[in-house]
């Protein structure tokens, strides 16, 4: 509708860039990781699927409060943030929101709280390894979108 009013005011380019956001140009997929080490082949595949879909990527990287290196990381002499903003900067160029959250909960927990009412989510990817636990499965029945799980392709 908003595109018809332009195109008929004679705004064509506005018109014209109307159109080509589509119906997903706000809305996004979230990608759940709870590794220090990051998992490059779930972050293009992630990517990958943003493209395909036409939404915008966005990560929550979750660190446990008692995991040695995330302890380290946040209390360091250069705090967790602090090491992370020119990655942060870089990523908000590529159009990628970026989260590194120190929690005490799980995985899921922060993804349930995280996505609440929210509708922007289209949906949730996960690491295979990550998804196929109980405990992590029961919380994630609480989403209010897909998730999608992706799994490393095996070796022959």
């Amino acid at each position: 509708m908003a595109a018809t009013a332009f195109a008929e005011e004679g705004e064509f380019d506005m018109a014209r860039q109307l159109l080509k956001s589509g119906k997903n140009a706000n809305k996004k997929v979230l990608l759940g990781m709870d590794e220090t080490e990051v998992d490059l082949n779930l972050i293009r595949y992630t990517v990958n699927l943003c493209q395909r879909i036409g939404a915008k990527l966005e990560i929550l990287h979750v660190l446990q409060a008692e995991n040695d290196a995330a302890q380290e990381l946040a209390a360091g002499p250069i705090k967790g943030e602090e090491l992370l903003a020119p990655f942060q900067e870089d990523m908000e160029k590529r159009g990628v929101y970026y989260q590194l959250v120190f929690a005490t909960e799980s995985l899921a927990e922060e993804l349930v709280s995280h996505v609440g009412q929210r509708r922007d989510i289209l949906c949730v990817v996960l690491d295979a390894a990550k998804a196929g636990r109980r405990r992590i499965e029961k919380e994630l029945r609480k989403l209010k979108c897909p998730v999608v799980v992706y799994g490393r392709p095996l070796k022959v």
